[in-house]
Order: C-alpha cells, then structure tokens, then sequence
C-alpha cells in the first residue's frame, strides 16, 4: 500500500475512533470465535511449539457442512474455503441459526494480498508471447482460453464476502478492506460503529489470507525483503453483538471490547506493536485473540502499525 492510501485509510481511522486519546469504550461484545490454520501454526499460537521456523504454515480446509448447495464447491478458492469455514465455526459458537442470521447481521471482513496458481500463471505467460515478447491480443485470446475460467472468480478480493453472505443468507450490510492487519482495523471500526448506532443486532468480523502462495511469497519477498518472519494461510471470525443485559448474562459472552483507538505516528516515533510469530495477514488480531483466550482470561491488548498511524485495541476476556 502506498504511503498516499496508507495516510487515507490512518485519517478515515482518526476520525471515527480516535477522538478520545484514550479510547472510546464500546458496548459490544464477542461471543463467538472461528478460525482456520494449520495444526502446527495452532500449537505455536497457544505455546505448545517455540520454534516457527519448522512448522508446517500450508493450510486448507473443506467447508462443504455450511454451504447451502455443496455442488458450489467447486467456484472456492482456497481463501473462500477458509473464511467460510472460519466463520461458520464462529457463528455456531454463538448460538445462532445459520439458516436465520439474515439481514440483523452485518458482515465485516479484511481479504489478504489475491493468490494464484504457479503452474497457471505459468501457462498464462506461455501463450501471452509473440517472438518472446508479450502480446496482449495473445493474452486475451489463447492465454485466457488455455486456463479453467473458474479461475476468474479467484482472483476477485470480493469473493471470500460473496460465499459467506451466500451461504449464511446474510442480507444486511457489508464493508470490505483489502490487504492486511491495518486495514482490519478500520473494517473494526465500521462494525462498531454500526452496533452502536443501532444499525445491526450483530457483525461477523474478520480477516483472511492465503499467503502460502508463490504470487504472495513474491510479494513478501520484493517489499519485505528483510523481513525473516514466514506467513501462515489463516482465517479468523468473530462475531461481534450488541451488549444487552440478556447477552451479558449468557455464556456467550466470552469477550468485551473495551477500547479501539488509532493516533498519528509523528517523526520518527515508532512504538511497538504486537510481536507475531508469523505473519496473520488481515486475520491477526482476531487469531491472536482467539488464541489468547484458548487458556487464559483477563486482559488482551493489540497493536499494529502503519507509516503514519498506530492502531491499538484492548480486550477483556470474561
């Protein structure tokens, strides 16, 4: 991301949850949590593993109990599979009917960087040459009819929220942020927002990536080339609700919102943020809260960080 769009994206952040430095203190509450990642990757998030280097961070999943028509399979891409997954385990652990979530709820999600296959990519640049040269009347004609053209629908960072609000009939509305743990900040936001202005009865919030991918790993090499920490495929869902006195008092209630605050970073200054064992992608912080709360209560606080702002956010877990 550009330092133009990142300064944006901080400012639209500053200006919905960052008018009191110490944070605005929301009345929303998780009660439910879903995640998709590896075995491996899972134990070194709880503390059963230390070393990340020797994990197996390649992941994928099959989501055919929570698709309406299991035949769609077919049109997923691995991230799809993964959030439908994610999120579907999330809003089951909340109680709620996936036949009747409908439009109470709001769906609020980050997509990580668009993966693609080696050997069609591969395939694709074959047929886009003419005397060893790219040719786009190539490109359009025998190296787009030399590919599955499935494959379209998994190059749109829009998908992953298509197959959820499919297959969980999911009619309210829904805001979408595209690449990282920064940009989940301000999808965070909006569905708070939303909670608290009475807009929705609840949000499913969350954040996917398949970064085991070689377009991805390309990615992480050219722009993080110092950058040693490997990255994970991941998805983490949570469903944010609407604190009542009912809610409060159910076992639902796992977790509290208690601050989201975002500031200017000025010079230099660059404070620390949440150490990652591996990179999350846009899933980070409702996996490491997930994992957090797996053993152990009590309070659990976030940061990341952009060139220009800081995104901070506390959480009690109940």
């Amino acid at each position: 991301m550009d330092k133009k769009t990142d300064a944006l994206c901080g400012d639209i952040l500053e200006e919905k949850i960052g008018r009191n430095p110490a944070g605005t203190k929301p009345a929303v509450l998780v009660s439910g949590l879903g995640w998709e990642i590896s075995p491996d990757a899972w134990q070194c998030l709880i503390g059963n593993r230390s070393d990340p280097s020797r994990l197996q961070l390649i992941h994928d999943c099959d989501p055919t109990r929570y698709l309406s028509v299991p035949k769609t399979i077919k049109y997923l891409s691995k991230q799809d599979r993964l959030a439908v997954n994610a999120s579907g385990k999330a809003l089951e652990e909340a109680g709620h009917d996936l036949k009747k979530v409908k439009d109470s709820c709001g769906l609020f999600m980050t997509v990580g960087y668009i993966p693609f296959k080696r050997e069609e990519a591969e395939k694709i640049c074959r047929y886009s040459q003419e005397n060893h040269q790219f040719s786009m009347l190539k490109f359009s004609t025998e190296a787009y009819d030399s590919i599955n053209p499935l494959l379209a629908f998994a190059c749109l960072p829009n998908m992953p929220a298509y197959h959820l609000s499919a297959n969980f009939n999911i009619q309210g509305e829904y805001f979408l942020t595209y690449p990282g743990a920064v940009q989940f900040y301000q999808v965070l936001s909006e569905a708070v927002e939303r909670l608290q202005n009475g807009d929705l009865k609840r949000a499913i919030v969350g954040g996917v990536s398949d970064q085991c991918n070689f377009l991805v790993e390309n990615h992480f090499q050219k722009f993080h080339a110092t950058d040693e920490i490997p990255a994970a495929d991941a998805a983490a869902f949570m469903i944010l609700e609407q604190m009542t006195p009912a809610l409060a008092a159910t076992r639902q209630a796992r977790i509290k919102l208690l601050s989201l605050d975002t500031q200017y970073t000025k010079g230099n200054l660059r404070p620390e943020q949440t150490p990652a064992k591996f990179h999350l992608g846009p899933a980070e912080l409702p996996m490491l809260l997930n994992a957090f709360a797996h053993n152990q209560k009590g309070l659990f606080s976030h940061c990341c960080r952009s060139e220009t702002h800081t995104f901070k956010s506390t959480w009690e877990v109940l």
